[in-house]
């Protein structure tokens, strides 16, 4: 099993810095996310997700 952990920080369009682990409200991968709870999966670009934590 191939398990890795990335954290993100949800951003606006002009905060986004996918290097230091922020992400645009407009990405696909915001868009996969929000109103996801725990436990949930999400696809984005074909890769299969679990949501771990939510702060």
């Amino acid at each position: 099993m191939n398990v890795s952990v990335s954290t993100s920080a949800i951003v606006g369009e002009d905060e986004a810095d996918p290097a230091a682990g922020s992400v645009s409200h407009v990405s696909p991968l915001a868009r996969a996310v929000m109103g996801k709870r725990v436990g949930d999966e999400v696809t984005v670009a074909g890769q299969s997700a679990e949501i771990v934590a939510v702060g």
